[in-house]
């Protein structure tokens, strides 16, 4: 059952697209203001049942409702206000967190449109 945990928190932190094993093991955090274009989001629309994520490289990732989580992070290690940061989760990278700057931020970047 350890082995089990431990094989997913590594994969966790290998599916994040940045950082490394050996600094989140260390208790480093990822600093979110630091995140990659292609992590940085530009806008996210939400149409039946389907959230479509456009990070500001102008490439748009689908996740279904049940498949995409809304996360805060409010710390100095957050995003910067206006910049949410999409990191890919899951197994096969089909599930993901968006982490904004505060709850205003959140309601500021979720739009439903078909």
């Amino acid at each position: 059952m350890k082995f089990m945990q431990t094989a997913a928190v590594i994969s966790f932190v290998i599916a994040l697209g940045f950082g490394s094993a050996t600094a989140h093991q260390q208790g480093k955090k990822l600093h979110l203001t630091d995140a990659p274009l292609d992590q940085q989001v530009e806008a996210i629309s939400y149409c039946q049942g389907f959230y479509r994520v456009t990070t500001k490289q102008g490439k748009p990732v689908e996740y279904s409702e049940y498949d995409l989580r809304f996360k805060i992070d409010s710390s100095e290690h957050g995003p910067r206000p206006g910049t949410p940061v999409l990191i890919n989760a899951g197994m096969r990278g089909d599930r993901g967190f968006v982490i904004f700057s505060s709850p205003k931020d959140a309601s500021a970047f979720l739009k439903t449109a078909c």
